[in-house]
C-alpha cells in the first residue's frame, strides 16, 4: 500500500560509500541481484539455550544442538518468506531463490524498482562501474523485527580507493 508505514534499516550504507566518488544516480535500468537476509527466529530462546550450554550447573553444560533443534531455533518460518516475497513483488521485484536454512531470499530488480521499494537513490561512479547507497534504505515497518538486512544494494566488495593511504 502507497501508505503504509516505513521505517529505516539501519547499517546498511558501506563505510567506502564516502571514498567511492559516487556522483551520478546510477542507471534506471541496470538489473541488481539482491539478497534479504532475515533475523533468527528466536532470538531470546537462542540466548538463554546459549546461557545454559556456558552454566556448569545446567544439564545443557557443553552439549550441542542437534541439526534439527539449531534449524527450529534458527530458520525463519515459511509465512516470513511468503510476506515479504509478497511485498517484494508487489515492487515488481523477481524472486529467484529461497534460503531456509540461509535464511533468506534472493531477488532481482532494476535500480529504477530499488529506489521507489526502499526509498534509497543508488549512485554510481562517473565511470558507471561501481554503485551504492549513501543512506539507509526504508522497508514496511511491519518487517521491522523480521528482517536483518538487504545485500547487493552496492558492489563494493574488494574496492580500495586508489588516492587511499598506502600500507606502511
Amino acid at each position: 500500500p502507497p501508505s503504509e508505514p516505513m521505517v529505516t534499516l539501519p547499517g546498511a550504507v558501506p563505510r567506502q560509500a564516502s571514498a567511492m566518488g559516487l556522483v551520478a544516480p546510477a542507471q534506471p535500468d541496470r538489473v541488481l541481484q539482491m539478497r534479504v537476509l532475515f533475523n533468527m527466529r528466536s532470538k531470546e530462546e537462542w540466548k538463554k539455550r546459549y546461557e545454559e550450554f556456558e552454566d556448569p550447573s545446567s544439564p545443557l553444560f557443553h552439549k550441542f544442538l542437534t541439526t534439527q533443534e539449531s534449524r527450529e531455533l534458527n530458520t525463519p518460518p515459511a509465512s516470513w518468506f511468503d510476506q515479504v516475497g509478497a511485498w517484494l513483488i508487489s515492487e515488481g521485484f523477481t524472486i529467484t531463490a529461497r534460503y531456509p536454512d540461509f535464511m533468506g531470499l534472493r531477488f532481482s530488480g532494476t535500480v529504477a524498482q530499488v529506489d521507489k521499494a526502499f526509498r534509497v537513490e543508488i549512485m554510481s561512479t562517473s565511470d558507471g562501474k561501481h554503485y551504492g547507497i549513501q543512506a539507509d534504505p526504508m522497508i514496511p515497518a511491519r518487517f521491522q523485527k523480521i528482517v536483518f538486512g538487504i545485500l547487493g544494494l552496492d558492489n563494493f566488495v574488494g574496492f580500495s580507493p586508489a588516492a587511499g593511504t598506502q600500507p606502511r
